[in-house]
């Protein structure tokens, strides 16, 4: 790409043509042919497979400066996938926070069985009252926290009932916003 300022014309185009020409028609030693090959083979922008030779190298290189080895390209077996997919899971991963994340609306949610996450607030809920919610059911936060999971900051309502209590404050002055 040019720089800024300059003009690109048809006689630097024809110069630009003319240098290209003499790298790849310059007379060189068979030994510089040789490496100027062996260096566009491996270049892998031109995505030529590189020499077991090469690979080997690069490896020793990488353990050498102590950047583990070098995988890339390698076909693992299913069992060895397997074993490295657990040996960063849950705990072991060095993220692990408990399994306990808060999402985006602001609310604790639990990793549950290792499969997926679920509310805390109904959780709590639920072994307060000695059973499962069912799906028409909500938690109300009583003082709104959305993180305040404590049972006696929890009541569980209808989901008619709640949006009933969640919406009290959204009355407009003159009117309000649903009807009783």
């Amino acid at each position: 790409m040019a720089k800024k300022g300059y003009k690109i014309t048809p006689a630097v185009i024809e110069r630009l043509k003319k240098a290209r020409s003499n790298i790849k028609n310059r007379k060189c030693s068979e030994e510089t042919k040789k490496k100027l090959s062996i260096a566009n083979t491996n270049n892998p922008k031109l995505k030529i497979k590189r020499s077991k030779e090469f690979k080997e190298k690069l490896s020793k290189i990488a353990k050498e400066r102590g950047l583990g080895t070098i995988n890339k390209g390698k076909k693992l077996s299913l069992e060895t996938r397997k074993k490295m997919s657990e040996s960063r899971r849950m705990e072991k991963h060095p993220n692990w926070k408990g399994g306990r994340i808060k999402d985006g609306r602001g609310y604790i949610r639990i990793k549950k069985d290792g499969v997926g996450y679920k509310a805390e607030h109904r959780i709590i809920a639920e072994n307060t009252i000695g059973r499962e919610l069912l799906p028409d059911e909500d938690v109300h936060h009583i003082n709104g926290i959305k993180d305040d999971n404590r049972p006696e900051n929890l009541q569980v309502l209808s989901h008619e009932d709640h949006l009933k209590i969640t919406h009290q404050g959204n009355r407009k002055q003159e009117g309000l916003l649903w009807k009783n």
